[in-house]
């Protein structure tokens, strides 16, 4: 009997071996098949990213070109732009102090045309008064003399013309 238990326990071993290999052993035969199946895509992805690393860092170093070369654009174009405000400041300035000086300038020939003015208002007025003097002078003393002067002449005339007036009358009775 020993030995059939030893048989049995044989074929139970032999039976477990089976399963072993025809259900679990499969189980891990299939999961390392895919376990290498893994590391072969890992391996390409490790391989894919390490050039997608290789690649982003090219296209890194190519986009720094590209920054620098605008920064140094930028600064060329900053500069120039500053000069240019500070020449169109200086024009702005240059203006401004000749619109001032012009408005200086013209502030001066107001106020000389103004003293002009008030010198030719006061001459003006000064000859008007002498002028009003000249009149007055005239009016008080000459044409009172020239009417005085005119009386006279005019008595003459008549003592001359009763003179003629009596020449012609006695001219006439010796004609006739």
């Amino acid at each position: 009997m020993q030995q059939r238990i030893i048989w049995f326990i044989l074929f139970l071993f032999g039976l477990a071996m089976i399963f072993y290999v025809t259900v679990i052993d499969d189980k891990r035969s299939s999961t390392m098949t895919d376990l290498e199946q893994k590391d072969y895509i890992q391996d390409g992805d490790v391989k894919s990213t390490l050039e997608v690393y290789r690649r982003l860092e090219l296209k890194w170093e190519g986009t720094s070109q590209h920054v620098k070369t605008l920064q140094e654009d930028l600064a060329f174009q900053i500069k120039r732009y500053e000069t240019k405000m500070d020449s169109i400041g200086d024009d702005f300035m240059r203006v401004r102090n000749s619109i001032n000086n012009t408005k200086e300038h013209l502030l001066k020939k107001i106020d000389a045309l103004r003293e002009e003015l008030e010198s030719l208002d006061d001459q003006f007025k000064a000859y008007k008064r002498g002028t009003n003097r000249k009149l007055d002078d005239i009016l008080i003393t000459k044409i009172p003399r020239m009417e005085d002067d005119l009386k006279g002449v005019v008595d003459s005339l008549d003592v001359i013309l009763s003179l003629e007036s009596i020449r012609k009358e006695i001219k006439k009775q010796k004609n006739n």
